[in-house]
């Protein structure tokens, strides 16, 4: 059951963003810099 639901409620994101495992790392490290410096702010 949960094989045929996980593709529906958790697709892959990061596929869908970048294409290979380097830009993979660097798009997460991205993202967890921008997001821990954002909330500082507010």
């Amino acid at each position: 059951m949960f094989a045929f639901l996980k593709p529906i409620f958790f697709p892959n994101f990061l596929k869908s963003q970048v294409n290979d495992e380097s830009e993979r790392a660097g798009y997460v490290r991205e993202q967890v810099i921008e997001r821990s410096f954002g909330s500082e702010n507010k």
